[in-house]
């Protein structure tokens, strides 16, 4: 575990010493805001009357659609335009080592991101009574949503050498997990109904497996590449 640790501290540096990422970064946790106070439509609470963060849960897959594939699409491009992830593949270090460092350095900036917001659900609570539990049911989906978005634009992002290209297939790739028409496959849809506060066991291992499934597909890519 130790060299996952420090492949994942790697990550956490590269995000957190980019200037780029630190404004995306603001600008996902100042939507909250956005949505919720500063947003001439419905959704913005001080005109609606209403005490809930419905509005910020419904748009986040969509958030997290684009946010993620920009926190990620360094991981794997820039390694492979300068040739270091061969160079790291060559020292005593597997790809499922790799793979899993990478993963958990961006998850964690991710659970940062997420963290920061948890100011706006208090700032509500202010204004009424606030049903916790679906706040709760929505930050534990947003975990669970993040972590299979990541999965995923990891796995598209470990084929290109190129940030851009691996942006645009990540966000394409999500957005068909996204708005997939069979429901047991819909990443959204199962994330709404846990946001509502129906924490269903079935949801929870659909989202583990998720990431499970697309973390071991990103391991077999990066293990061909040692080859």
């Amino acid at each position: 575990m130790r060299l996952v640790w420090l492949i994942a501290r790697k990550e956490m540096s590269h995000l957190l010493n980019s200037a780029v990422f630190c404004l995306l970064g603001l600008v996902f946790v100042l939507m909250p805001a956005i949505l919720l106070f500063w947003n001439p439509g419905p959704t913005n609470l001080f005109l609606s009357g209403h005490t809930s963060l419905q509005a910020f849960f419904q748009q986040l897959p969509i958030l997290l659609m684009v946010f993620v594939p920009a926190l990620s699409m360094r991981a794997y491009a820039e390694e492979n335009r300068s040739g270091n992830l061969e160079r790291l593949l060559s020292f005593p270090l597997s790809a499922g080592h790799l793979v899993l460092g990478k993963f958990f350095g961006c998850f964690a900036i991710l659970v940062g991101c997420l963290a920061a917001t948890a100011p706006f659900p208090f700032l509500v609570s202010q204004m009424g009574d606030l049903d916790w539990g679906p706040v709760l049911g929505g930050y534990l989906g947003a975990l669970l949503l993040a972590g299979s978005c990541l999965a995923v634009a990891l796995f598209c992002g470990a084929f290109t050498k190129r940030q851009p290209t691996a942006f645009i297939t990540s966000v394409i790739a999500l957005a068909v997990v996204m708005l997939w028409r069979i429901p047991a496959l819909n990443l959204h849809d199962r994330f709404q109904s846990v946001a509502r506060g129906l924490i269903d066991i079935r949801d929870l291992f659909f989202y583990l497996a998720v990431m499970l499934f697309f973390l071991f597909l990103n391991q077999g890519v990066v293990a061909h590449k040692r080859h």
